[in-house]
């Protein structure tokens, strides 16, 4: 955008009185250099961390406001509002936001400016408030701004294996696909994900893993860490399951099993948090879990988006410390998923399976 000042008019007619006003108006852009948008920061809303200014490796990084996180309304990257827990988390503390290393990748190289907008009562018409700082990638030919991970351009060794069922070797998930990195928060619980055959990429060096999931990939995944033997459900049929699929044995033996309504399943992302909560618990039941609600059960900030069985799924997985929510006590049911964080939730789960049957 052009800087400078712009002058425009607005005139209201009222049509009772007939009565006409004009008012002139003059919308001011500065130049977005590093001083313009620091003074942008509103009083109170203060950062207490901050994206380096100069940032040399895609990797997850932390922006941290003042300003109170019930107030937290958006966030942006060049003017582009980003997604909650695609693009970035959020969190309180007083507002700490952690973007994640892929956002970085995707917007590149050159100077960027970052902000989060603030709203009381997160309402449309309440004043904004807002922090705001630029960072630069610094350009290269050599493309080492993303020396963390190896940049998007460069390829990594394609891996070995079919659509189905990945091979193994002494590589790690970072070594395999190009939009992972070791310094990803969520690369331990992915990389183990790997190692233990349930999750592989989308493609052979793609792991996508702020991409939504699906009902398709959880019931994937779910016989995978059952060891499934999915041939044994080729010749399974149910009328509310589509044959001829690629998730089509998975979703046989997930309704067999009682992890699904009945009712048409869809392969299609994203599957809401809610109903994959539900899916989840009753796949513990289904190992042998005692999934009892907890005598002083939590009260979940947006229980009144929840059916009965959905609050009740997320007090079972709440307890066993599988789905911590978003911040507050907000599980955001209606929410999506990410192939990361369905990492992050297998490896707990595993964990919780593992411990209560000893």
């Amino acid at each position: 955008m052009v800087s400078g000042s712009f002058p425009f008019t607005v005139e209201a007619e009222f049509t009772r009185s007939g009565r006409a006003e004009t008012k002139l108006f003059i919308l001011t852009v500065l130049d977005n250099t590093d001083a313009n948008v620091e003074g942008s920061t509103d009083v109170g809303y203060e950062l207490l961390d901050r994206v380096p200014a100069e940032l040399t490796a895609y990797e997850d990084q932390v922006f941290r406001s003042q300003g109170t996180y019930g107030e937290f309304y958006k966030f942006y990257l060049d003017g582009r509002e980003l997604v909650e827990n695609q693009d970035f988390q959020s969190e309180e503390g007083s507002t700490k936001i952690t973007i994640y290393a892929q956002t970085f990748r995707t917007a590149g190289e050159g100077t960027h400016t970052i902000a989060a907008e603030f709203r009381t009562d997160k309402s449309d018409t309440n004043t904004v408030k807002k922090a705001a700082q630029n960072y630069t990638v610094p350009r290269s030919s050599s493309g080492s701004a993303g020396s963390s991970s190896g940049s998007a351009g460069n390829s990594k060794p394609a891996v070995n294996s079919d659509a189905n069922k990945p091979s193994q070797d002494d590589r790690t998930a970072a070594d395999i696909f190009w939009d992972i990195s070791s310094g990803d928060w969520f690369y331990p619980d992915v990389d183990w994900a790997y190692q233990q055959e349930l999750m592989i990429g989308v493609t052979k060096q793609t792991y996508a893993p702020y991409g939504p999931i699906s009902a398709a990939t959880v019931v994937t995944v779910l016989a995978r860490m059952d060891k499934v033997d999915l041939d044994d459900y080729a010749a399974v049929s149910y009328p509310q399951i589509d044959a001829g699929q690629w998730y089509t044995n998975a979703a046989n033996w997930a309704m067999e099993s009682g992890l699904l309504p009945d009712e048409h399943f869809t392969g299609q992302p994203p599957i809401a948090r809610a109903r994959f909560a539900v899916m989840l618990v009753k796949y513990l039941r289904h190992s042998g879990i005692d999934c009892t609600l907890p005598e002083e059960p939590v009260g979940f900030a947006d229980a009144s988006l929840m059916t009965q069985e959905e609050n009740d799924a997320f007090q079972v997985l709440y307890q066993f410390g599988i789905f911590k929510g978003v911040g507050s006590y907000y599980m955001d049911p209606q929410g999506s998923t990410t192939r990361a964080q369905l990492a992050v939730l297998l490896h707990r789960l595993s964990v919780s399976v593992e411990n209560q049957t000893l």
